[in-house]
């Protein structure tokens, strides 16, 4: 819920558990500790491994350079005749 209102909305996760569990899988984040929350119920926390560190490091620097290169392409514009 809040990755969803943080992203303005833009963000669905359906799956939240088989991310995170395919994340723990691959050994980017591990469960770190439990809490209850204020209203009762326990709520699970977890924390970025160096490999998930550096693995996030790789997918930004993928993501900022097709961004990059997207919008790069599409201040171009068209193509003028004679060009």
């Amino acid at each position: 819920q809040t990755l969803e209102e943080r992203a303005d909305e833009s963000l669905n996760l359906s799956f939240p558990y088989a991310l995170l569990y395919r994340l723990i899988e691959c050994g980017y984040i591990r469960e770190a500790y439990k809490k209850t929350a204020p209203d009762g119920r326990r709520r699970q926390y977890f924390q970025i491994t160096e490999e998930g560190r550096s693995h996030l490091s790789v997918l930004l620097a993928t993501y900022r350079r097709f961004s990059e290169n997207m919008e790069r392409l599409l201040e171009g514009g068209e193509k003028r005749d004679g060009e």
